[in-house]
Parts: structure tokens; C-alpha cells; sequence
């Protein structure tokens, strides 16, 4: 287990996919039918010590899929309609530690991408944000050190990654799409069981 924390922000309103994603079934690591907001709190819980889930008006409806879950904490954020750097900051207010974040609709996360992400951040020792990359374009998880979390709390904005100095980043640089594969559209699911079988 990995002594770090996961933020998951789950408080859009699915607007390019038209009605909520988080119950698209998607296939887990194991090949089993999960809904995608399962999978992806399932897969952070795998190898993290905590997840955060933020959610907005879909509170009941992720309560509801994620009953029972050892070591997650659901915080609800009221302000959604912010963008998600609000849902990030909501997170973050009961955050210790570096932490990673993930978006909720990036099905081909697994395991292995938080844990070598993690080896490499130890191995650099120079406490930088660490992000992943697949052919110049920068992924997901993204891992923050925790000197990060009264940085992003000040911050304004509807986004974080404008207001990230990119002197501050560094990255690992990726062997396939799985980093910065995301299902916003229903295009993008459709293509998603196509590569997922």
C-alpha cells in the first residue's frame, strides 16, 4: 500500500456526455463488469491508503455505488458549478499527505500506473509534481507532494493545470494512450469498448 492519498473529483455534470457517466459499465483489472466510477475508486483503493471522491448532485447515486468501501471518504462539494478546481480544493481540505488526482472517466487506469508513478517520484527526490505523458501530450494520475495542498487551496480558477508553473512539473513519459484516454462523449465510450473488447 502506497502512503499516499487519491483524489477522485466526481462533481461534473457529464454535459458532453449528456446524462451522468458514472454508472457506464467498464471492465475492471480482474475483467469483471463494474460501473466506471466504481472501477476507478476500486483501482485507486488497490494500491493508496485513502481515496477522496468528491461528489455534486449525483451525492446519493455515488453513495449508493460506493457503500462499504474500507478507506474512502465521500466529501460533498456545493459549489460544483466552480469548475473542478473548487472539487479539487474541497478534497484537499482533508488531505495530509502528497496525494495523487484522477479524474473519474479515465477507465484504463490501473494499478501499475500509480505505482510507478510513485517509484519514479521517490526515485527523483526533488518533490515536484510528476505527470505522465504519452507522445508530449500530459496524463493522468497526476502526483503532487504535499507541500502542494495550502499552494492549491489559495489558488482561483476553474481549473488547476492553468495555474501550475510548468517549471514545477516533471514527467514519465508513457507507452500507450491509457494515460490521457478519457470518456467524455459517447464517441469517446463507444471507442472505449472497442479498444477494451
Amino acid at each position: 500500500m502506497l502512503d499516499v492519498s487519491c483524489v477522485i473529483p466526481a462533481a461534473g455534470f457529464s454535459s458532453r456526455m449528456g446524462s451522468w457517466k458514472g454508472r457506464l459499465p467498464v471492465k475492471s483489472e480482474e475483467g469483471e463488469e463494474v460501473p466506471l466510477l466504481l472501477n476507478t475508486v476500486r483501482t485507486a483503493l488497490s494500491v493508496c491508503s485513502e481515496a477522496v471522491l468528491v461528489a455534486g448532485r449525483q451525492a446519493h447515486e455515488i453513495q449508493e455505488l460506493t457503500v462499504g468501501l474500507d478507506r474512502l471518504r465521500v466529501v460533498e462539494n456545493p459549489d460544483a458549478e466552480k469548475g473542478m478546481l473548487s472539487s479539487i480544493q474541497r478534497a484537499l481540505t482533508i488531505v495530509e499527505g502528497d496525494f495523487f488526482i484522477v479524474p473519474m472517466d479515465m477507465p484504463l487506469i490501473r494499478a501499475d500506473h500509480y505505482n510507478r508513478l510513485y517509484k519514479d517520484f521517490l526515485d527523483r527526490g526533488d518533490r515536484r509534481i510528476l505527470r505522465p505523458r504519452f507522445e508530449g501530450v500530459f496524463g493522468h494520475p497526476v502526483l503532487f507532494p504535499a507541500r502542494y495542498i495550502e499552494k492549491i487551496l489559495n489558488m482561483e480558477g476553474r481549473a488547476l493545470k492553468p495555474l501550475l508553473n510548468p517549471r514545477e512539473l516533471d514527467f514519465l513519459d508513457w507507452e500507450d494512450r491509457s494515460v490521457i484516454f478519457d470518456m467524455d462523449t459517447e464517441e469517446a465510450y463507444r471507442e472505449y469498448l472497442q479498444i477494451s473488447g
